[in-house]
């Protein structure tokens, strides 16, 4: 017996990717529902900062840049060795082809402020061949650009949504997916069918206990950034119906820098910004040095430093000459902790649990649970690196500053993330993939929760529209040829 569908579409998720799947098969004349199982719209780009990338587009043209192309941006993005690792090359290359009009799409709406409409190079270390990068304050810009479009079709009847809905499951029949089981709120259970479901439920960020067997084992703490939310339950529901999972085990750099909540491993309560530190260095738990402090706090260099260090932990060493120049070194990121104060700091090395303070570097090691003749020796060459003027074990430049003015301060910092990598695998119309190669029929995936499918700064950002709207555009083409024989 046939079911009464409720929608054309239903999508799973209200971030960036499941908006524009939505907008674009509703311009296609579908019928949408999407299912959000938090109180607003808008997902990880309620909270992300923004940086987008494309080719070909009005920005480059306006800037006399009349040299970039999708196979070049192509090319430039297989230099890395981890595209080359994570990304299939024919989704890569539609990302790459169409990056340029998600771009203009959002340019032409108003994402991007006057001041903020020029083309920029890498912010994370890539090697571009030429300026594709575009960068907002706040995703935000983005959110509302977004937000403003599909109101639009909310208004005529085209989408509909729900909130504080959680999808429990897939409903799968005669080999399909035909629908989704909810509760609500009010612990309601419900049942929606329709012709095809896009999952586009974001990542597992906010799940811990997969980070920490995929991404960061041996961790000492793990503090997500992201959404909290964020426990990869679509992740999951694709792969009970068959999904094949990629990427999973592919490694995730994180943010450095910030310190946990001793009460709350998965929280963090401040922020080091290095570069407001001219005369601090970082060390492990082995008591030495691992990296030049210098610059690129969120680059490769120092992430990867991070990642390879036992326990995934660094501190941060410094003495009192930071202190007599009252020098910020607790500041906020991502909006998530507030400036920390030099008072603030001495309370937390009053508690001696994530800031230490001694009169020794020996006892500062010890309270720090470092090796204390390994940090010993290792402040020893760094102050002898700033006689000669010269780091000769990682080519810091600012070496001005000795270690030598008591008390001297410790802050241990762990990983931070905000987003996942790895998921269901899809073709490049978006179509989940099963365990066996094949097509799981009425199932349709993009954003966050396929995992890498774009390489870049920007890449996660603008990917979600490019491949948001080619879920929704396959999907609504599918079960608009499908009406005939289904109604």
């Amino acid at each position: 017996m046939a079911h009464r569908k409720d929608a054309d579409i239903i999508v799973v998720g209200t971030g960036a990717a499941g908006l524009m799947a939505a907008i674009t098969a509703a311009d296609e004349g579908a019928k949408v529902l999407e299912i959000e199982k938090r109180g607003e719209l808008g997902g990880t780009f309620l909270i992300s900062q923004g940086t987008s990338a494309g080719t070909q587009t009005r920005m480059q043209f306006e800037e006399g840049i009349l040299n970039d192309s999708p196979t070049l941006f192509y090319m430039d993005c297989m230099k890395e060795s981890r595209a080359r690792e994570v990304c299939d090359p024919e989704i890569l290359m539609f990302y790459c082809q169409n990056s340029g009009f998600a771009v203009d799409w959002l340019d032409s709406r108003g994402a991007y402020a006057p001041h903020e409409r020029k083309c920029a190079g890498t912010i994370y270390g890539e090697s571009w061949s030429v300026p594709r990068i575009y960068r907002v304050d706040w995703a935000m810009s983005y959110l509302k650009v977004i937000l403003a479009e599909h109101e639009k079709r909310v208004a005529r009847g085209d989408i509909r949504y729900l909130l504080n809905t959680k999808v429990t499951s897939l409903i799968r029949e005669g080999g399909r997916v035909a629908g989704v089981t909810t509760v609500d709120r009010d612990n309601v259970n419900k049942t929606y069918r329709a012709g095809a479901v896009i999952m586009a439920t974001g990542g597992w960020s906010g799940n811990l206990e997969l980070m920490r067997k995929f991404k960061f084992p041996g961790a000492r703490a793990i503090i997500n950034v992201g959404l909290p939310d964020a426990k990869g339950e679509g992740m999951m529901m694709c792969e009970a119906v068959g999904a094949k999972m990629v990427n999973m085990d592919q490694e995730l750099l994180p943010y450095i820098g910030t310190v946990r909540d001793p009460k709350d491993s998965s929280k963090g309560i401040a922020h080091i910004n290095m570069n407001s530190c001219p005369g601090a260095i970082w060390v492990d738990l082995n008591g030495r040095r691992v990296v030049s402090e210098e610059g690129g706090q969120y680059l490769p260099p120092c992430r990867i430093a991070m990642f390879k260090a036992p326990e995934m932990t660094l501190f941060v060493i410094f003495d009192e000459k930071m202190r007599r120049e009252n020098v910020q070194v607790m500041v906020s990121w991502l909006g998530t902790v507030p400036e920390r104060s030099w008072q603030w700091i001495d309370e937390r090395a009053a508690e001696g649990e994530v800031v230490f303070k001694a009169n020794t570097i020996e006892e500062l090691a010890r309270k720090a649970h470092i090796m204390p003749e390994n940090l010993k020796e290792t402040v020893m060459r760094w102050n002898g690196f700033v006689d000669a003027g010269k780091d000769a074990d990682f080519g810091r430049q600012n070496v001005r500053y000795k270690l030598d003015t008591p008390p001297f301060y410790a802050i241990e910092t762990v990983p931070a993330n905000l987003i996942s990598a790895g998921g269901p695998a899809t073709n490049v119309r978006m179509q989940v993939i099963d365990t066996t190669g094949k097509v799981i029929p009425g199932l349709y995936a993009a954003g966050e929760i396929t995992g890498y499918r774009a390489f870049g700064t920007g890449s996660l950002n603008t990917g979600c529209l490019v491949f948001g709207k080619q879920a929704g555009l396959m999907a609504a083409h599918e079960v608009i040829l499908r009406r005939p024989t289904d109604d």
